[in-house]
């Protein structure tokens, strides 16, 4: 078990009194500032202490970085002279809340007292704007570096991965090659999650290649692959990238099995998403987004009886149903036109801490049918800013359907002040409900409206 080290005095004090003016700081530290001057190394391990220390919270993490900064202000005002190895804590603890612009601050302060940053401030500041997701500012502290190795090329192809910079995150790695600094275990985890959040799953599987030439076998790699192939619903090398992991002795998780189930749900594979959940809880235990893909599945396979029943078995196993799992259920009701079943679920959401949005209002409201008063009844209740083009089509079309043509007409002039543009469903809606109550005025607007928007359509198509 390790022991934890114990705090110096000083930091502890910081902490209680939290960021404060400068000439407060100074005040609770200027028993020490004497002893500083003569053993630097101590105002190192305060430093260091408030970027070690655990803040709990994002504004108190980035009152350690306001706090570390303060101290090396106080440190110059005393004539405390500032190093590197201050620096690089003060760096650290900006990393520590991603605070990337106090840690550029910081590079410029250094540059101004001529003190040179070694690979660890560098690392340190490359990280604080990686999770920031500011990729640009990394590779431009990378460029300037002293000295490469993977610590500083990983932080940042961290920060190219939060900022979805696929192309870029492989060409560092060609850059590490060409500069012989071997890609680690992190560099290769996230120039591979990189390419799934793109989904590139091409490339994302050259990476594992890689990987597994160098025998790094990280487990990570192998499930930013998975779902970079789920993204684009490949799921029959999703399959067999799954069954490989037994092979190469790596631990199957649930997010292993969570990206190959939303693979077979996007392809409507309702029976292989079912056969993984079930292999699932053979020694892992599923969770929300298990089932939601496995709802999601049914739902494309017109199996909404199983989508109920195992959007039932998430209550009884106490996994929170969430708005994905009930937007997923409720589309399958639509699907099976279960109007009662969908009215209901919508009802429950709130008491499931999880509010309905425009998914669901749709998908219920095109449950309804011609059952056009609950559809309305349905619009009505859709918040502010959340109306969409698919819910004033299921809801006219509901109308449609239900022979009520005035409510049906009324739904088409009212789409602007929802901000909403009609489209050729919306016409083809209205049009049917013209047709109905005989409104021929109408009906010629109409017909010229969605004759204009089908020729941009395919005009759109042929450029």
């Amino acid at each position: 078990m390790a022991v934890r080290q114990a705090l110096a005095p000083e930091v502890e004090l910081l902490r209680a009194k939290g960021p404060g003016s400068s000439r407060e700081v100074r005040a609770l530290l200027a028993a020490v500032l004497p002893r500083w001057r003569q053993r630097p190394q101590e105002a190192t391990r305060v430093l260091n202490g408030l970027a070690a220390t655990r803040w709990g919270s994002w504004d108190m993490g980035h009152g350690c970085t306001t706090l570390a900064l303060q101290v090396l202000d106080v440190m110059e005002l005393a004539g405390v002279e500032a190093n590197v190895f201050h620096y690089s804590a003060a760096v650290a603890a900006c990393e520590k809340s991603s605070h990337w612009i106090a840690a550029l601050q910081i590079f410029t302060d250094m540059s101004s007292a001529e003190v040179q940053p070694n690979v660890f401030t560098t690392s340190s500041a490359i990280s604080a704007c990686a999770g920031a997701a500011q990729w640009h500012r990394a590779l431009a502290l990378l460029a300037e570096a002293e000295a490469w190795n993977a610590v500083v090329f990983g932080g940042a192809l961290s920060a190219c991965e939060k900022g979805g910079q696929w192309e870029v995150a492989l060409a560092l790695l060609a850059t590490m090659d060409q500069a012989q600094v071997q890609a680690d275990v992190v560099c290769i985890n996230s120039a591979t999650s990189a390419c799934e959040k793109c989904a590139r799953w091409q490339a994302a599987l050259q990476l594992l290649k890689v990987s597994e030439a160098r025998r790094l076998g990280a487990l990570v790699a192998h499930n930013a692959a998975l779902s970079a192939l789920a993204r684009k619903s490949r799921w029959q090398q999703a399959l067999q990238l799954l069954r490989q992991l037994d092979a190469r002795r790596l631990r199957k998780d649930a997010i292993s099995y969570n990206a190959v189930i939303h693979a077979c749900a996007k392809s409507g594979h309702w029976e292989l998403a079912l056969h993984l959940l079930q292999h699932m809880a053979n020694g892992l235990s599923p969770d929300a987004i298990s089932y939601s893909g496995v709802i999601s599945a049914c739902e494309r396979g017109s199996r909404w009886h199983l989508a109920v029943q195992l959007f039932g078995t998430m209550a009884a196993a106490r996994i929170t149903q969430d708005v994905v799992s009930c937007s997923s259920v409720i589309s399958a009701c639509q699907q099976g036109s279960e109007w009662r079943t969908t009215l209901s679920t919508i009802e429950a959401m709130p008491s499931l801490a999880a509010m309905p949005n425009s998914i669901s209002y749709s998908a219920g409201i095109g449950a309804c049918e011609a059952r056009w008063r609950s559809a309305l009844g349905l619009l009505e209740a859709v918040g502010p800013g959340q109306v969409d083009g698919f819910c004033c089509n299921a809801a006219m079309t509901a109308c449609q359907k239900g022979f009520a043509w005035r409510s049906a007409l009324r739904l088409f002039t009212l789409m602007p002040c929802h901000a909403v543009a009609p489209d050729v469903i919306s016409c083809s809606a209205s049009l049917s409900a013209c047709d109905i109550g005989a409104q021929w005025a109408h009906f010629a607007a109409l017909c010229q409206a969605e004759s204009d928007l089908l020729l941009a359509f395919f005009r759109r198509k042929a450029q």
